[in-house]
């Protein structure tokens, strides 16, 4: 039985690091990134100096992104696929950890599914855009959350609220996401009287 679930969990991994390999060779090796499109270039454009990526002078700037994108151009120059590169990492990130916590083929293709029939949401994988960021904070919050749960450690308890703060950082409209969370926790802790 362990060595069928070895096999199983090889092949998730495998299955997992093929289908992201295929989009990364779709994206980044036949797609021309000529020039930005819709909101990348106000972010192109504003927040990628180091003087200016914390202006926060409109929904459009999304911190993180803002952030990657500044270390990205100061340390490679201007180079526009780099730049997009962002979104696909964490996109990839995001899959490994949902791959390694749920360990399910069909959750996995109903993931890819999902993306890959979305014109919106896999465009965001290679937009230089932060939407797969706050997705991937999110996700290790879920994640840090269900481990102190389970587990009752309180530091991840604290690496819940870390992120917290970073996905609050990051971008406001992160603010649906987070009171769900925070609720959760004040929830648990009138509970437990602490």
């Amino acid at each position: 039985l362990m060595l069928f679930f070895n096999k199983k969990i090889r092949f998730l991994n495998f299955f997992t690091f093929f289908l992201l390999t295929l989009i990364f060779i779709k994206i980044f090796i036949f797609y021309d990134h000529l020039y930005p499109i819709h909101d990348e270039i106000i972010s192109i454009d504003r927040y990628l100096e180091p003087k200016n990526f914390l202006r926060r002078d409109s929904t459009n700037n999304q911190l993180l992104l803002s952030f990657f994108g500044m270390i990205t151009n100061t340390i490679f120059g201007y180079n526009f696929v780099l730049l997009r590169l962002i979104s696909f990492v964490s996109f990839s990130l995001l899959v490994i950890i949902l791959n390694k916590n749920f360990k399910n083929f069909l959750i996995l293709n109903i993931l890819f599914i999902t993306i890959l029939s979305s014109d919106l949401l896999f465009n965001y994988i290679y937009l230089y855009r932060g939407y797969y960021i706050a997705s991937l904070i999110i996700v290790l919050n879920l994640y840090f959350l269900k481990i102190f749960f389970d587990k009752k450690k309180e530091k991840y308890l604290k690496y819940s609220l870390i992120s917290s703060t970073l996905l609050c950082i990051h971008s406001i409209y992160s603010v649906y996401f987070l009171i769900p969370i925070f609720f959760t926790i004040l929830t648990y802790l009138i509970k437990e009287k602490k």
